[in-house]
């Protein structure tokens, strides 16, 4: 059986649970609606959705090894799926930032007794978890027998039994953590390759850390209600790997993740700092004047700019077109830009001339078009 005592523990109260509470006694009475009532009832009372979850797929599991065993020809509640745990998050974990990260080990570092574990003990302990990303009970099973911390490849092998995928896993360690390691053994003096690692270790490590960081002055929940508990340090050691540039599938495997997905939208955590600095890795694309570009956009821009240069606003209409508009605007000779600042004021003034507007005539033949195409003019409309 490739599942951990811990899973087994963890899974076998909940079964019982749910067929205690929707009162089934024989396979027959199996019935999916009534595992869904149940489970309804108990988010009603209280009860998360990521806990509702766990209640619905350890009857699943329970149901599912009955077929497979060769108890029962089907399962009633394979077909029954789990809520949205989005929309009700009761403990979402955050990223220790690099600051509060080295704050909680010089403090635990120097700190007194707690749990049963030293203030050096237990410094080791979170440098070990956020450098590995071990879980707690991979920690807690951690025996010095696994630990390769001399080779030129340091390690440390978590067995399979106390794995939560299953299978036995490989971790590579940093230089400087199997050195902190080495040390933290040898003051220690001589030890088993069977022993444990940390054998003091509490089961309510949340607990233990949560008063850490209370003393290191490091806000246990944050203003968005993400709590910092010893999960939190495995959350910190894959955040740190995607904020350091490392593949997603290396992080994937360092994270002993069977998917991607749980890899990049659980464990990488951002700040918005983070995600304002990704943006600069995208192309320079305003290398001109943005109100140039929307003038260029229709047909303005060149001429405007080449009258700014050489003080002149000239536009000499085709005769087709005079003939067949007989209000056609009066065409300027010689203005400079002054003129036109002048003549923009006069009708904020309360005179009867208009501000100069771009005028782009209507021609059908394409080289008339370009000739006269978008030549600055003025309306003179008095009366």
């Amino acid at each position: 059986d490739k599942a951990s005592p811990h899973h087994v523990a963890t899974v076998i109260p909940r079964v019982r649970k749910v067929l205690a509470g929707c009162r089934f006694t024989y396979w027959p009475d199996v019935s999916a609606s009534k595992v869904q009532e149940y489970i309804g009832d108990r988010k009603r009372d209280g009860l998360g959705a990521q806990t509702c979850n766990d209640y619905g797929q350890a009857i699943r599991q329970f149901c599912r090894w009955m077929v497979q065993d060769g108890r029962a020809p089907d399962s009633p509640v394979q077909h029954l799926k789990g809520g949205n745990v989005r929309t009700d998050r009761r403990h979402d974990r955050r990223a220790l930032s690099d600051d509060e990260l080295r704050r909680l080990l010089d403090t635990t570092r120097k700190s007194v007794t707690r749990f049963g574990m030293t203030g050096g003990d237990r410094a080791t302990l979170y440098t070990l978890a956020v450098e590995t990303g071990l879980r707690r009970n991979e920690l807690r099973t951690l025996v010095w027998g696994a630990c390769d911390l001399d080779g030129d490849s340091p390690s440390v092998t978590v067995k399979a039994s106390f794995a939560k995928s299953g299978r036995e896993d490989v971790q590579p360690l940093k230089p400087s953590t199997a050195q902190m390691l080495g040390r933290w053994r040898d003051e220690r003096g001589p030890v088993d390759r069977l022993h444990s690692v940390f054998p003091s270790m509490p089961e309510k490590t949340a607990a233990m850390i949560r008063a850490d960081l209370a003393e290191a002055g490091i806000e246990y929940r944050d203003e968005s209600g993400r709590v910092a508990d010893f999960h939190a340090l495995r959350h910190t050691f894959v955040s740190a790997l995607a904020r350091g540039g490392v593949h997603p599938k290396i992080a994937q495997a360092l994270a002993r993740h069977s998917t991607i997905t749980l890899t990049m939208d659980r464990y990488s955590h951002t700040v918005r700092g983070d995600l304002a600095d990704g943006l600069n890795a995208l192309p320079a694309l305003d290398r001109t004047d943005p109100t140039e570009e929307r003038q260029r956009a229709t047909g303005t821009c060149d001429n405007r700019s080449k009258a700014r240069a050489t003080g002149s606003a000239k536009y000499v209409p085709n005769a087709s077109h005079r003939k067949s508009n007989p209000l056609h605007p009066v065409a300027l000779s010689g203005e400079n830009g002054a003129d036109v600042a002048q003549r923009g004021n006069a009708t904020k003034q309360g005179t009867k001339c208009t501000p100069l507007h771009v005028y782009a005539p209507p021609c059908t033949d394409e080289k008339e078009q370009r000739a006269t195409r978008l030549e600055l003019v003025t309306f003179s409309l008095e009366g």
